[in-house]
């Protein structure tokens, strides 16, 4: 939707299918089953969307500014290097 606004900042963050397991079954409680079913069905869905409403693949790191892997850095750093990010964006030209 904002693939053209100056200014926007584009964030792809990404984790290890084992460690996207684990927080699903610990944040929810469920089964290793349901949680690797949930989230196939998620991505899918994800994928599907993007394809059809944006004719784009989503997973593409042409359409992201910045991509972080959730499995080698932590939350908390993660969020201070998106604020940096966001911080030092500026618009396009053009």
């Amino acid at each position: 939707i904002l693939r053209d606004e100056p200014g926007v900042l584009h964030v792809y963050v990404d984790a290890p299918l084992e460690q996207r397991i684990s927080t699903l079954m610990l944040r929810d409680g469920i089964s290793r089953h349901d949680a690797e079913r949930r989230i196939k069905q998620s991505d899918q869905s994800r994928q599907a969307y993007h394809r059809h409403y944006f004719k784009v693949e989503p997973d593409s790191p042409r359409l992201y500014d910045l991509g972080i892997n959730a499995g080698r850095v932590r939350t908390e750093v993660a969020a201070k290097m998106i604020a940096l990010a966001a911080r030092d964006r500026s618009p396009r030209p053009g």
